[in-house]
């Protein structure tokens, strides 16, 4: 198996999550986000990020077809298409994407999956076309897949669809979920991989676990179509794989020796590269054994001797020392200094000894580190009482930087249209700052600077050719984080 080569591949990411008579599915930007990060993560397809086109919000089915024709042409191996939104049936059966425009029970304010399929049949040479999609009613587009030329995704090597339902059951997004339920799956079969599965996922083995994690769920089944021959390719790589251990190396044995066989005992080689020693006859060997006896007898005669020497020893220093007054061991005798008063030494001819005033006590020492530290006594002059722990206060954590949410990095906007911002909140902090700023893409100028108490923010977008944009947190005591990484935009036409 074989995965896409990300330098002749192509991926369009189509992601609609706010729409004028739905309800919104902002799941579907988190499924654009974490797509767009694994395809171009180099562990998966590894797509370089400019042939990986993101579509947030598109308002228009001019501009998704517009951007799917020129991917497509700049694809000869692999071209994906992946739309997560609201899917409509008209009144024939026939499915449609929902747009930013579109309302509820009008399909013809929604885009055609037939528009989408006819243009990659047209305008795609990759040897293999892919199209997923995450919406109610998905299923449809495979009604005429297996039909002609008329249905055929793709009149080249192979064609896949892959879908989040039947043609005639919902796809699910539920609220307490990151991700719809679909695109969960897969993003997690992406990023995860499957235990006890090869080196490469294929087609089957992808559609297999999604069906059962699914329908361990009590979710809607996914639906698959194949045209074609897809031989040889790979869903994706298998993360969860384990290489095998490399093998172990044996250890190599002795070189056999040459010449005629030896008769005898073995006789060990001389590391020093000499003749081996011829062996001790038996009288040899006795006498040898004989005189090592009698120098060990000897020996241990010597010791006892010195043994009991040395115990006389000790017992008389024993009665010697019985005579002195006991030493407290804890106290060490030092030589007392010159008296400074009292009766003055004996001359050195005799004389009654003369009476030694005892020197004052030294103040303790401690040792620290292989020093000595004086420590005062409580009646020295400065000497201070046991100091008590004053109460210490903890300089307060300094912000974390913002982590941006929405929109994703690399979005295509069209015009007119408005950005939906988002971030997570940052512990302790009370206002947030926005920074916009628009240009061509290699320098940016300033365009405006938002302060916002919450973690979203609105605005419309004028149309500049390229924009980004990062944010600040700030706590109430002045403190302030580092900003958060940029984020960039482009506009349609500039694609």
């Amino acid at each position: 198996m074989r995965l896409p080569d990300p330098a002749t591949s192509m991926a369009v990411l189509i992601g609609c999550s706010r729409f004028e008579g739905m309800e919104p599915l902002p799941a579907v930007i988190h499924n654009i986000s974490d797509l767009r990060d694994l395809l171009t993560d180099p562990l998966v397809w590894g797509l370089p990020r400019d042939r990986c086109v993101v579509m947030a919000e598109p308002r228009s089915p001019a501009d998704i077809i517009d951007t799917i024709n020129k991917a497509a042409q700049a694809a000869t191996d692999t071209f994906l298409v992946y739309y997560a939104g609201h899917g409509l049936l008209d009144d024939r059966g026939r499915l449609h994407l929902g747009l930013g425009q579109t309302g509820d029970q009008k399909p013809h304010t929604a885009l055609p999956y037939d528009y989408v399929r006819a243009a990659v049949q047209q305008h795609s040479k990759a040897e293999l076309n892919m199209v997923v999609l995450d919406c109610c009613y998905s299923g449809g587009a495979l009604k005429n897949m297996m039909g002609g030329s008329i249905g055929a995704v793709s009149a080249v090597e192979g064609a896949y669809v892959l879908t989040s339902s039947a043609e005639n059951e919902p796809s699910m997004a539920p609220p307490e979920d990151k991700h719809t339920a679909f695109s969960g799956e897969l993003i997690r079969l992406l990023r995860d991989g499957l235990p006890g599965a090869g080196p490469y996922l294929g087609f089957d083995e992808a559609f297999h676990h999604l069906c059962r994690e699914l329908a361990a769920k009590d979710l809607p089944q996914p639906q698959q179509a194949v045209r074609n021959s897809l031989s040889g390719y790979a869903f994706a790589p298998n993360r969860a794989h384990a290489a095998p251990p490399p093998p172990r190396q044996s250890r190599p044995s002795p070189p056999p020796q040459s010449g005629p066989p030896q008769s005898g005992p073995p006789q060990r080689a001389d590391p020093g590269g000499r003749r081996p020693r011829r062996p001790l006859s038996p009288s040899t060997r006795r006498t040898a054994v004989a005189g090592t006896l009698a120098l060990s007898l000897a020996a241990g005669a010597a010791v006892t001797v010195g043994l009991m020497n040395s115990m006389a020893s000790d017992a008389a220093t024993e009665r010697t020392d019985a005579t002195r007054p006991l030493v407290s061991p804890t106290v060490s005798e030092v030589p007392s200094p010159p008296a400074t008063t009292g009766t003055s030494p004996a001359p050195a001819g005799g004389g009654p000894p003369a009476a030694v005033v005892p020197a004052p006590l030294q103040p303790l020492t401690k040792q620290t580190g292989g020093t000595s530290r004086r420590e005062p006594q409580s009646s020295e002059p400065g000497a201070k009482s046991p100091a008590t722990t004053s109460p210490t206060t903890t300089a307060p954590a300094p912000l974390g930087s913002p982590m941006l949410v929405t929109p994703p990095d690399q979005i295509v906007y069209t015009v007119p249209d408005t950005v939906n911002f988002g971030w997570q909140a940052v512990a302790g902090a009370s206002v947030y700052t926005l920074e916009t700023e628009a240009g061509d893409g290699v320098s940016f100028q300033p365009v405006a600077t938002h302060r916002v108490s919450g973690t979203t923010f609105s605005e419309a977008w004028p149309g500049w050719q390229k924009f980004r944009w990062r944010v600040t947190a700030e706590a109430p005591d002045g403190r302030r984080s580092g900003p958060s990484e940029w984020r960039h935009a482009f506009n349609n036409a500039t694609m």
